[in-house]
């Protein structure tokens, strides 16, 4: 979590940007729920500071891919599909 914690800053750029909101979820939202899914993933535990980054940034995108297709899924659903 060290790693996490120095590196924020430069973590908090994945956020930046774009202020959508995909149903009720930020990026800003996103950000912490990588978080909170780097520092529970054992795997990380003896990996290196730029392995445990580079896991970061990818699950980073994951969860953010993830939030965009739910998001346009339930526009879908529900005939709001511009």
């Amino acid at each position: 979590m060290e790693i996490l914690t120095d590196n924020w800053s430069d973590l908090k750029v994945l956020a930046e940007g774009s202020h959508i909101c995909y149903r009720g979820i930020s990026k800003e939202d996103i950000l912490i729920d990588t978080f909170e899914h780097v520092i529970r993933d054992k795997r990380l535990i003896a990996a290196t500071e730029e392995e445990v980054l580079e896991a970061f940034r990818k699950e980073f995108k994951q969860l953010h891919f993830r939030a965009v297709k739910n998001c346009k899924a339930e526009r879908r659903k529900y005939g709001m599909d511009l």
